[in-house]
């Protein structure tokens, strides 16, 4: 695009086109130019929320509500501004007002409900939302949440029935056919028809892309030149003096999605020391920032930025990889002893963890091989995950995370292993591994993650909600006629061994 002001509807398609980099500068430059359109503001905000810029919008809605208390779109998407930064008052309060300044108002009322069930009122969002959807709203978000809710209460039928009527007038896979299909699928799961299930599983995952954008053998070529490069002798070059303290502050969570790690980072969270902070890109910042012009492959789909080999950090840009890295932890919470790092990613950067914070802790989550490739392609993510969409690619991705992690074993050793089946059946002993790992005292509030009142903004953020329960394992089998291809990919020791490490 020029220099010039693009004008309103070439922003406008960038927006709907979800480039939301390029519709955030679009349309910066329309709101400079018209001040007192607050249209144009809004829709800044929205495309830098969906760019990740959560911080940069909330000030972009907070100066609009300054000339317009009461623009109840500018009210609604800053409630979702806060729900993205964790600061449940604040979207609390922004959602109500937005309802109060337009009762009627279809996405008011469904972000209210999204507030509602982040802290924990289910009943009351299930009300606000089923009254819509009795009433025959074509809101398509309404009736998302509204069938996640029926999902999370047990009402199978009327979610069901919901799911058919909308997708009875949907077509072109967008992203809310697909987000509907995820949840019509969960519901179909719920009720026993696994057939009918896995038929949308699959639908799903061809309108995400089917992991065309995942190079399977580019990532095990990454791998190997990692464990090749990463040894004993090149870690011992960069010592364990002075780099280690400080570095206590961070816990790393590590392993596979969908392999229990927000349960253990709620089991974390609950003690009075230590503040979640969620899947952060700070390691891949601090990497960035440290080794200019490191290699971006990609791995997985997601561009993330790998030091293979220990000769690209050296002792100077190991510490001011610490620096930056700790850095970020420290604005998340300033008077925490402990702050939990959960991008899953991080095991590809154990080698530069180990090197630059040797006093880190490193908790890895396992889970059953099947279960957590099923339950990856049985979730539509909100960072895509290419990997993820198609069951040989997810296989081949699982085979080498695995034979990763077993070099970091035996290189750079995790403070501890956390088996989800282990969890099911003694949480408290588990949770109280991870708890001595990261050098702190015990406390009982940790054997109750699901009282705990924070947001989890990721696919778990209902479960980690509910008490620890069992049904989830071994729900591959209800699959095993379908995923040939995932038996097929999966290396047959790892099936062997299940979750063990």
């Amino acid at each position: 695009m020029s220099q010039r002001t693009p004008n309103a509807s070439q922003a406008d398609a960038l927006l709907k086109a979800g480039r939301f980099t390029e519709a955030a500068a679009a349309f910066r430059k329309l709101a400079a130019s018209s001040p007192g359109n607050l249209s144009y503001q809004r829709a800044h905000a929205t495309a830098l929320l969906h760019s990740g810029k959560a911080k940069d919008a909330r000030a972009v809605l907070r100066r609009g509500l300054r000339v317009s208390p009461r623009n109840h779109e500018m009210l609604t998407e800053l409630a979702q501004a806060h729900l993205v930064l964790e600061e449940l008052e604040q979207a609390e309060e922004a959602s109500r007002r937005a309802m109060e300044a337009r009762p009627g108002d279809a996405n008011a009322r469904m972000v209210r409900a999204t507030v509602l069930r982040a802290t924990g009122r289910y009943d009351e969002a299930y009300e606000l939302v089923g009254g819509a959807v009795a009433g025959g709203t074509g809101h398509v978000p309404t009736v998302q949440l509204f069938l996640e809710l029926c999902l999370w209460r047990g009402e199978i039928a009327p979610g069901i029935d919901a799911a058919r009527r909308v997708l009875g007038g949907m077509s072109g896979g967008g992203v809310n056919e697909r987000r509907v299909r995820l949840a019509y699928a969960q519901l179909l799961e719920k009720d026993g028809r696994y057939d009918e299930a896995f038929a949308q599983y699959e639908r799903v995952n061809r309108m995400r892309g089917g992991a065309a954008g995942f190079d399977a053998d580019a990532f095990e070529r990454l791998v190997e030149r990692v464990r090749v490069a990463w040894t004993p002798e090149a870690l011992a070059e960069f010592g364990d003096g002075a780099a280690s303290q400080g570095d206590e502050l961070a816990v790393l969570i590590v392993g596979m999605p969908r392999s229990g790690s927000s349960l253990i980072e709620r089991v974390l969270d609950r003690h009075p020391e230590v503040s979640a902070g969620g899947e952060l890109p700070a390691m891949h910042e601090a990497v960035v920032e440290a080794v200019p012009g490191v290699e971006q492959p990609v791995p997985g789909g997601a561009g993330l930025a790998v030091v293979a080999e220990p000769s690209l950090l050296g002792r100077r840009r190991a510490e001011r990889l610490r620096r930056s890295y700790l850095r970020a932890l420290r604005k998340r919470a300033a008077r925490s002893a402990r702050v939990t790092d959960k991008s899953l990613s991080n095991f590809l950067h154990l080698g530069p963890v180990r090197a630059a914070m040797p006093g880190a802790t490193v908790v890895h989550c396992v889970r059953d091989p099947l279960d957590t490739c099923l339950s990856c392609f049985c979730q539509d993510f909100a960072s895509p995950m290419p990997f993820t969409e198609d069951l040989e690619s997810l296989g081949r991705f699982y085979n080498g995370y695995r034979r990763l992690m077993a070099h970091w074993d035996a290189v750079a050793p995790v403070s501890a292993e956390v088996v989800y089946e282990r969890v099911v059946e003694d949480l408290e002993g588990e949770a109280q591994k991870v708890i001595e790992a990261a050098g702190l005292d015990w406390d009982d509030a940790c054997a109750r993650p699901q009282e705990g009142g924070g947001y989890t903004g990721t696919a778990s953020r209902d479960q980690v909600r509910r008490k620890v329960y069992r049904s989830s394992v071994g729900r591959w089998k209800r699959f095993e006629k379908h995923i040939g291809p995932l038996l097929d990919a999966v290396d047959d020791r790892y099936l062997a061994d299940g979750a063990a490490g």
